[in-house]
């Protein structure tokens, strides 16, 4: 097999909201999202850190209001340029050893995309040193926590940023549904197979779900690999015939190139890569993995068959005239095969790069795709879950971990596994959850729209809102 990776390109189209950075506490614990310096530099130890009144308005006139004004005009893109030099006056040094100038402009510039930002509210116990403000910004609120030092300067030496807890769910509601003309989501608790809903909004109602149909695949590989019939360790070589166009690296693999199945299912589910994607559906066999989607639990099963490889479906939407796409989504099962055998394989074959990236805009969202509502994948998460407890199957939980998709706050969901997909006008993102109480949960929402893209920061951004209601419950 070979061993070498190949080089890296841009992650799948999936919403990877937050750089995560290291936070150095006086316990010397990792966090999300936070960075804070020398941990005896605490602001509450001065005597300037006096107590003001959990006011908005009072809280901005302190040494630590003045610098959360400075991050706000930031986030904003209001502050003008960024510069090391305006980097290194603002922090401190310890903080700067933690989030290096390159990271802190990288991050800043992934917050301004979801901006613009506004302040809404303190936290209680706020001093002249350290203040939490919630910031609202699309479609989701935050609470922005900063700390200065006691110094003439009031340097920053603490950052962090997370979630705000939603009011209610039809907040959470109220902030999806604002990104597109159908949107989805299923909070649900899993106990064995069956998914009890929290809170649900047109759960049981189908999308187009993009690159989520790779859990499908996921769970015949589980399947196959504890029936004998394939293992982790089975290479699997490149071949032209399922190459993809990205997102994912394999697409630049040389054919021949060989890799483990481990390999492909990871790059598939944390890269969404598309050539991966094809080659296991291939290996597996297409009728087999379409046999898994009512085993796991999908009540529209029919909508996924015959189940389109990556490629195919690229070259329906991106090199098929328009009366050939419709030929296609005319025809039923039998005829839509033989399409795919001839004329769709033909257009895949000489697909390139380019054709893959003229797709900008949403086209045949409602009949040329995978289709699954967020009950289906509650369903196809609590099937993988089962899957993963059975004798060498915990690597279909390992494989879920390696993308979170999100900030999540780890002390509260210390296990996080994820899907996203999306394509011009989709955008769908699932979450496996365990709590610290050691339940299970699924986080599921979607929204499809065939006028317009969709935001995907911004969607991700409130999706994630229902992940911190969801810790808010019984």
């Amino acid at each position: 097999m070979n061993s070498v990776k190949p080089i890296s390109q841009p992650l799948a189209r999936v919403v990877l909201i937050w750089v995560v950075v290291l936070s150095i506490s006086a316990a010397g614990s990792a966090n999300l999202i936070s960075a804070h310096g020398t941990p005896d530099a605490s602001p509450s130890a001065s005597p300037e850190a006096s107590p003001v009144a959990g006011d908005l308005e009072a809280s901005l006139q302190t040494p630590v209001g003045h610098q959360f004004a400075w991050m706000l005009a930031l986030l904003n893109g209001e502050g003008g340029e960024l510069t090391p030099e305006t980097y290194s006056a603002t922090f401190d040094p310890s903080f700067i050893q933690v989030v290096p100038y390159d990271q802190f402009v990288e991050i800043s510039a992934q917050l301004q995309a979801t901006g613009p930002w506004t302040p809404t509210e303190v936290a209680p116990n706020a001093t002249d040193l350290s203040a939490q403000i919630t910031i609202q910004g699309t479609g989701a609120a935050f609470a922005l926590r900063i700390d200065v030092d006691s110094t003439p300067e009031h340097l920053i030496i603490g950052l962090v940023l997370q979630p705000a807890a939603p009011k209610s769910w039809n907040e959470v509601d109220s902030g999806l549904s604002s990104f597109g003309s159908s949107v989805g989501l299923l909070a649900a608790e899993i106990s064995g197979p069956n998914c009890t809903p929290v809170h649900e909004l047109n759960a049981d109602v189908p999308l187009a779900v993009g690159s989520v149909f790779k859990l499908y695949i996921l769970g015949e590989l589980g399947r196959q690999i504890s029936a004998g019939e394939l293992s982790w360790d089975d290479e699997v070589a490149i071949e032209d015939a399922y190459r993809s166009t990205p997102s994912g690296d394999l697409h630049y693999a040389p054919a021949g190139t060989t890799y483990s199945v481990r390999y492909f299912a990871e790059v598939m589910i944390s890269q969404s890569d598309n050539t991966a994607t094809d080659h296991l559906l291939f290996t597996l066999g297409r009728k087999k993995v379409e046999a898994m989607v009512p085993t796991k639990g999908h009540a529209g099963s029919s909508l996924m068959i015959p189940m389109l490889l990556t490629r195919e479906l690229f070259a329906i939407k991106t090199v098929l005239m328009p009366e050939r796409q419709q030929a296609y989504v005319s025809a039923g099962p039998d005829e839509r095969r033989a399409m795919l055998d001839g004329e769709i394989k033909a257009a895949a074959d000489g697909m390139t790069i380019v054709d893959g990236a003229s797709f900008v805009r949403p086209t045949l969202i409602d009949s040329v795709e995978w289709f699954a509502s967020p009950a289906d994948m509650c369903a196809a998460m609590a099937y993988l879950l089962e899957q993963s407890n059975q004798p060498g199957l915990l690597s279909l939980r390992e494989v879920l971990q390696l993308n979170p998709g999100a900030l999540i706050d780890r002390s509260v969901w210390p296990i996080v596994g994820y899907k996203g997909g999306s394509e011009p006008g989709v955008l769908v993102l699932t979450w496996l959850l365990q709590r610290a109480d050691g339940r299970w949960f699924i986080v599921s929402a979607g929204v499809n729209d065939a006028g317009r893209t969709i935001d995907e920061q911004g969607f991700g951004a409130a999706a994630t809102q229902a992940i911190a209601a969801l810790a808010q419950s019984a």
